[in-house]
């Protein structure tokens, strides 16, 4: 009897089991369909607003055009008005008015430009190469000057020694560092290697060319230290910041060497122009030239892309010194613009997964934590519609990887957030 009632137990919890699974079952097929009609919600979402920017375009473009028609309707009848006078003052000498000088006329929208970048993008990064140029364009006489070498060679050795000793290794540490460059900034004097002084007042180009050096060399640390080290990044973010808002000029000078790096930063997928070699295109999207004039390998590119947007996503997320203020000056809707763009943009081969991989292991945890719901909606849009245009492009490893993170991130409803982190009044 006894072995009876354990037999009946057994049986009884393999029905429940059985109940178990198909209630789990039917959880996972309400989630699968929740899931899909997220999607479908987003992908008519983002067609309604594609729709009305269309139509927003199309009628400024109408307004465009009819202003320009009245102005030159009113040109045409001032000329002709201007020309009777002239006729009947002196009949002998009668000319034809000149013709006036037609408007300037926008060129017709390229029909694959969304493909490419935003226009709010693309006027952001003109203008941040725009000051970034006229900065390189205005320190020429002291980059070139040779009497001038023995003072360049101290600036870049009062940068070069601090910067290259940022670390998190105690708040002490990295204040000292920071301490040395603000100083030299702020005026102070910095003994160089044959026991004299400098100070960046000695020339009045020094500050915009050493503001050029140093944020050129906080870029390079994505290629070395941050592209093997993901955690080497929060340091220098933080850094970063503080001269950001310290210095706010510094903050674009920034931006301009890391979009110069990567325009997928912005994120700006450069077209191909017409006759230009694919070495010629492949530079302007950041591929580099050896010493030997031999174009770099792809791994060795895409390593160094994995540095910068790194370092752009730590940047994004990190605070600065408590003493120089609260001011942010590039928040987290930053990387929640960058997201959104990135999936309208022209899908690339590696690149384009790779970016999006780092982005999301680095900004992910915050990202969930503020925008909740919204970014879950993101997720599955890239997971449901922009994965499968990657693939019609991309069948390589980051694109698999890519599809494994967001796999585990849908699936556990969660993102850890990104180790090496520095935690909030740090230093």
């Amino acid at each position: 009897m006894g072995k009876c009632e354990m037999q009946s137990q057994f049986l009884c919890s393999i029905i429940k089991a059985e109940e178990c699974c198909k209630s789990l079952d039917a959880l996972e097929l309400d989630i699968i369909k929740q899931l899909a009609e997220f999607s479908e919600q987003i992908q008519q979402q983002l067609k309604q607003e594609a729709d009305k920017k269309l139509e927003e375009e199309r009628q400024r473009q109408l307004a465009e055009e009819e202003k320009q028609r009245q102005e030159k309707e009113a040109s045409e009848a001032k000329a002709k008005q201007q020309q009777a006078e002239a006729a009947k003052a002196e009949p002998a000498q009668v000319q034809a008015a000149p013709e006036p000088k037609s408007q300037d006329v926008p060129p017709a929208a390229d029909p694959t430009a969304s493909t490419c970048v935003h226009p709010d993008r693309l006027k952001f990064y003109n203008d941040i190469i725009s000051l970034y140029q006229s900065k390189v364009d205005a320190v020429k006489p002291l980059q070139t000057e040779e009497s001038l070498k023995q003072y360049r060679t101290g600036c870049q050795r009062a940068i070069n020694l601090p910067l290259n000793a940022i670390s998190a290794v105690s708040p002490q540490h990295l204040g000292q560092n920071f301490d040395k460059l603000y100083s030299f900034f702020a005026g102070q004097p910095v003994k160089v290697m044959n026991g004299s002084t400098i100070t960046i007042n000695d020339h009045p180009l020094a500050r915009d060319y050493c503001m050029l050096l140093m944020a050129k060399k906080f870029v390079s640390q994505s290629e070395t230290a941050i592209s093997s080290n993901p955690q080497a990044a929060f340091p220098f973010a933080s850094v970063i910041i503080t001269f950001w808002k310290l210095l706010p000029d510094f903050g674009k000078i920034f931006l301009a060497y890391m979009y110069k790096e990567s325009p997928f930063l912005v994120p700006y997928v450069i077209p191909q122009q017409q006759g230009q070699t694919p070495e010629q295109y492949l530079k302007t999207i950041g591929y580099r030239l050896s010493d030997k004039n031999e174009l770099e390998k792809p791994d060795i590119y895409l390593k160094r892309q994995t540095g910068v947007v790194r370092l752009y996503a730590a940047v994004i997320i990190t605070q600065g010194r408590k003493a120089a203020g609260p001011d942010e000056c590039f928040e987290l809707n930053e990387g929640w613009l960058w997201l959104a763009h990135m999936v309208r943009v022209k899908p690339i081969p590696d690149i384009s997964a790779t970016m999006i991989m780092e982005m999301l292991q680095t900004l992910g945890f915050e990202l969930w934590r503020s925008y909740g719901k919204q970014f879950m909606k993101l997720l599955v849009y890239i997971q449901n519609i922009y994965m499968p245009q990657l693939a019609a492009h991309d069948e390589g490893g980051p694109k698999t990887r890519l599809e494994m993170l967001l796999a585990k991130f849908l699936r556990e409803r969660q993102i850890p957030q990104a180790i090496g982190v520095l935690p909030p009044g740090f230093w």
